[in-house]
């Protein structure tokens, strides 16, 4: 199991944010990433060049840039959203 801090880009209308989250595979991170991306705001989403259209909240959201942690450091963000491994 690795452990990785990786960022969730958001677009609504002309504003755009990121969500920091942390999560751990043994998949590849950028496509790990990419897979929460995918259903952060709904399961029910469409595939767009900018990312992934979520029906529920005209929200993009796409995977941006992640980083590898050792387990120490990944156990000690505590502040950070969480997200369940699958």
């Amino acid at each position: 199991m690795k452990y990785y801090i990786g960022d969730i880009e958001d677009k609504i209308g002309e504003y755009e944010f990121s969500t920091t989250i942390r999560f751990k595979t043994d998949r590849d991170p950028e496509e790990y990433l990419d897979s929460i991306a995918k259903t952060w705001y709904s399961t029910e989403y469409t595939e767009e060049e900018e990312g992934y259209y979520s029906h529920s909240g005209d929200t993009i959201s796409s995977a941006g840039t992640w980083q590898e942690l050792d387990e120490g450091v990944y156990n000690q963000l505590t502040l950070i959203v969480q997200v369940v491994e699958s």
